[in-house]
């Protein structure tokens, strides 16, 4: 007979890399399809907050597709630009596999500078049992491939590296929470020798309903507060958005100050100030993720 829960027992917040039916008896099925979210995964069920990564990974062999937009005219454009629906966008592909089911590498290309980027994640730590916390660690590369005049695509300030070290913690049953400080070399190709980049990732994740969270990060700089990029001040980026998760796909429909969706391009900084929310001086935009298993097609 199967072991019955403790009365008054709390009840542990899911954590998953893939999904997991369960049968009659409530048990995990062992077959499974590991490309669907049977249950909505604590503290964060999206492979990014919104733009800082979460400690999630996937089971080994199985893909995982991303799609971003962020569209560049800000909300307070108004009707004329159809409150920044109407584009341009910066728009963002990416493509992961697991290696394992703590390994995760994944390929992207970004339109803003045909920002090229390749990402590893490595889950340390997943929060469950004796573990309080969830920990990874992610490194990002990006390279500039835009054809510019006079400027070769294998320039030394065409490349960038990130390094990312996220922690994440489940308080109660529907609230997680990361903290991701992170340092980038070479934040900004204009300028030779700057110092390197310093930033703190903050995210949140309320989940309302079962498959219905609220999202929201906030990314500021600590190295140089002050720092500028072309000549355009920036201000640390921040996100906030709607987050709904089906057995497939991950849905957030979100607005930021910054349209940057590589990871050299959010940590930068956005260039709308945060004082003016209220002005409509945001973005809107989206991502959606899906698992996929290409052994079943």
């Amino acid at each position: 007979m199967a072991a019955q829960p403790a009365p008054g027992a709390q009840k542990v917040p899911t954590r998953a890399t893939g999904g997991t039916p369960p049968d009659s008896s409530g048990v995990a099925s062992t077959e499974s399809d590991t490309t669907r979210l049977y249950e909505d995964p604590m503290p964060f069920s999206g492979w990014k907050v919104i733009n800082v990564p979460t400690d999630r990974t996937l089971k080994g062999g199985n893909w995982l597709f991303l799609i971003s937009h962020r569209f560049n005219p800000a909300v307070s454009e108004g009707y004329s630009a159809f409150y920044g629906l109407d584009g341009p966008a910066v728009i963002y592909l990416s493509l992961g596999y697991a290696l394992t089911d703590e390994w995760l590498v994944a390929l992207a290309r970004s339109n803003s500078d045909d920002n090229v980027e390749l990402e590893m994640r490595y889950r340390l730590m997943e929060e469950a049992g004796a573990s309080p916390l969830g920990l990874s660690v992610q490194g990002a590369a990006n390279w500039l491939t835009e054809d510019r005049p006079n400027e070769s695509q294998w320039r030394g300030n065409a490349f960038k590296e990130t390094v990312q070290v996220t922690l994440t913690r489940t308080v109660g049953e529907r609230l997680g929470l990361a903290v991701v400080p992170g340092l980038t070399l070479n934040p900004d190709e204009h300028v030779s020798g700057e110092a390197p980049l310093v930033t703190l990732g903050l995210g949140a994740r309320l989940k309302l309903q079962e498959k219905v969270a609220l999202v929201a990060e906030w990314i500021p700089i600590l190295s140089r507060s002050d720092r500028t990029v072309t000549g355009a001040t920036r201000y640390a980026t921040w996100s906030a958005g709607i987050e709904v998760t089906t057995e497939g796909h991950v849905f957030q429909v979100v607005a930021s100050n910054n349209a940057g969706l590589s990871t050299d391009q959010y940590l930068s900084g956005g260039d709308l100030a945060p004082g003016n929310i209220y002005e409509g001086q945001f973005r809107l935009g989206f991502n959606i993720f899906r698992i996929l298993d290409f052994s079943k097609f």
